[in-house]
């Protein structure tokens, strides 16, 4: 050792090794020219980057449109609605753009809310897995994934620096509070429960940048159990406008996208559906019903010879199984499809179902009308209302006319009530 250099201690060469260790060797984009092509055409850059788990099949009509009011929100700045099948995958498309937008860096902050809290979790676990487990988007973007490889830990992230200029990364994962932020000041992704409190929500990056939502992910954003509720649904959309709609800073214009289905007519769903000023899209699986008809329901008379083909249809498949069912689908199946078409023509399972307009129909039966008229037309059936169905004019209409009650001079103490049973609203007074 030469004279007057001092030998290392233990310490010291430890943390010399754990400074090279956490040294990220920067990559750069491994095909610039198809990175940029594919930013070109947003289908195939989800296609192409987020794999074929999460888009197994070739896109319907309506995801297409899905894709353009979504990015043409983002672009103008306004809000956009889909009320989309359940399994359609619209929430996933939607996710999808929102790496895109990043990617592209025409967005910076988009907040995905859902319902019920585990929502926020599940969203940030999947985008989280398209950083780390897509190689293609590794491969084309390590601007934004490279550091999510290494680790995905919070103190792990932490200590990342640039093998090049030695400055942190900037990378971290928040899982309690549901938040992504990016490398390099680049921006952040979060997750939220409607409801929670996002008020003051915010990333602070590495640049000293406070970083606000500029993009709002409405994923099914309501109670399904009180959705033809009025009171429930008014105070739900007030939350949504007032608190989540609210979270841009005073320079940035939110663009919200909101990716539902209609649960009840006038229920939240319908509300963003028709706000003035937005895009809206109302999808349904059957898109013209066996013998014509649009709706929620299926409109054919039930003495029809179309509709007589496929209830004994739905008789073999319960009786005999799916074989003979299939069977009797292809032998009968010009007359029974008549008229017949579907939003997705690839929505059906290869191996079991013959095809889409089948599958569709096993839906049907399977769940029954009104359950299919919510969760795959987005138009739900008119229930009949019943006495339990309290509105206020119902409420109006039983108004007693007779004079009030004069309270006596030694009443201290009243207590009053209305029962609600099967024949009417009994009421008492007691003094």
């Amino acid at each position: 050792m030469p004279f007057g250099v001092m030998a290392q201690s233990v310490a010291e060469r430890k943390r010399s090794e754990r400074r090279q260790t956490r040294a990220v060797v920067r990559r750069q984009c491994a095909d610039p020219k198809r990175r940029s092509k594919l930013e070109k055409n947003t289908p195939k850059w989800l296609m192409y980057y987020m794999g074929a788990n999460m888009f197994p099949a070739k896109w319907s009509d309506s995801h297409l449109e899905i894709i353009y009011n979504a990015e043409q929100a983002a672009q103008d700045g306004t809000g956009t609605t889909i009320a989309a099948p359940r399994g359609e995958g619209k929430t996933t498309v939607l996710r999808g753009v929102a790496v895109n937008l990043v990617a592209r860096g025409l967005t910076q902050f988009p907040v995905l809310v859902g319902w019920k809290h585990r929502d926020a979790k599940a969203a940030i676990k999947l985008w989280l897995r398209m950083l780390r487990e897509s190689p293609e988007l590794q491969a084309d973007y390590p601007e934004l994934t490279q550091p999510f490889q290494i680790s995905q830990h919070a103190l792990g992230l932490k200590a990342l620096t640039w093998e090049d200029t030695g400055e942190r990364i900037g990378a971290s994962i928040d899982s309690i509070d549901h938040l992504i932020i990016l490398p390099d000041s680049r921006g952040a992704i979060a997750a939220r429960s409607a409801q929670g409190d996002v008020k003051g929500l915010n990333a602070p990056l590495q640049d000293g940048t406070v970083l606000r939502p500029d993009l709002l992910l409405l994923d099914d954003a309501q109670d399904p159990d009180r959705a033809d509720n009025i009171g429930a649904v008014e105070s739900t959309v007030d939350t949504l406008e007032n608190v989540f709609m609210g979270m841009a800073g005073p320079q940035k214009r939110l663009t919200t996208f909101c990716a539902c289905t209609v649960e009840a007519e006038g229920d939240v769903s319908c509300h963003f559906l028709n706000r003035t000023g937005w895009t809206s899209l109302r999808v349904s699986r059957i898109i013209t019903w066996p013998g014509g008809g649009r709706g929620g329901d299926w409109p054919a008379d039930p003495q029809s010879k179309i509709r007589q083909l496929w209830e004994e249809w739905w008789r073999i498949m319960v009786d005999k199984g799916q074989k003979k069912a299939n069977t009797y689908f292809r032998k009968h199946r010009k007359s029974m499809v008549r008229g017949m078409k579907v939003s997705w023509t690839e929505r059906y399972e290869k191996g079991k179902d013959v095809c889409a307009l089948d599958a569709a129909m096993w839906d049907y039966f399977d769940k029954g009308p009104s359950v299919f008229a919510r969760a795959q037309q987005n138009y739900p059936l008119v229930r009949n209302p019943t006495v339990y169905e309290l509105t206020p004019e119902l409420i109006k209409s039983r108004i007693d006319q007779r004079p009030p009650l004069q309270v006596p001079p030694w009443a201290k103490i009243i207590t009053a009530g209305t029962d609600i049973n099967l024949y009417g609203l009994h009421s008492a007074m007691v003094a």
